[in-house]
C-alpha cells in the first residue's frame, strides 16, 4: 500500500511539474492544504484528513495487521542482583609498642594482618520468568 502511495505521488510530481499551471491554481491548493494541516494541529492530531485518506495514520488496523493475527509481546521479568567479588589483602605490621592498662607499654612483634576487600563484581539476573500467552516458564541462569 505504501509503495503504491509513493509511486502515485512520484508520478503526480513528474506530471504536475511538466504541465503548465497558473499561480492562482497553486495558491488555492496551498490554502486548502494549510487549512487541513491547521485543523490537524489544532485538534492535536485527532483529525488527520490526509492520513486517513492514504491510510498512513489509521486508528483501525488493516486486515493483514488486525488484532486477531498479532501475537502478544514476549515479556521477560527479572530482578538484577549485584554480586561482589572479594579478595584477601595482606598487610605487614612492623614491630611496635602499644599501651595496655594491665601491663603498661608492651612490645608487639611484627606480623601480617589479612582482611577482605570488595574487588569489582557483576550483575546476576534472578527469578527470570518469560510471560508468553498467559503461561509462565522459569528460566535457570
Amino acid at each position: 500500500m505504501k509503495k503504491l502511495i509513493v509511486s502515485v505521488v512520484a508520478v503526480s510530481l513528474l506530471v504536475g511539474s511538466s504541465l503548465p499551471s497558473y499561480a492562482s491554481d497553486w495558491d488555492k491548493a496551498g490554502k486548502a492544504l494549510a487549512i487541513i494541516e491547521g485543523v490537524r494541529i489544532l485538534t492535536g492530531g485527532k483529525v488527520d484528513v490526509v492520513g486517513r485518506i492514504t491510510g498512513i495514520n489509521s486508528e483501525h488496523p488493516t486486515a493483514q495487521y488486525s488484532h486477531q493475527h498479532r501475537k502478544p509481546a514476549k515479556v521477560q521479568t527479572c530482578s538484577k542482583v549485584w554480586v561482589p567479588h572479594y579478595v584477601w589483602r595482606e598487610v605487614y605490621v612492623p614491630e611496635h609498642e602499644e599501651y595496655s592498662q594491665d601491663y603498661g607499654y608492651v612490645i608487639v612483634e611484627s606480623h601480617y594482618i589479612r582482611y577482605q576487600v570488595e574487588d569489582g563484581g557483576n550483575w546476576v539476573y534472578q527469578n527470570c520468568y518469560h510471560k508468553n500467552y498467559g503461561q509462565q516458564k522459569k528460566y535457570h541462569h
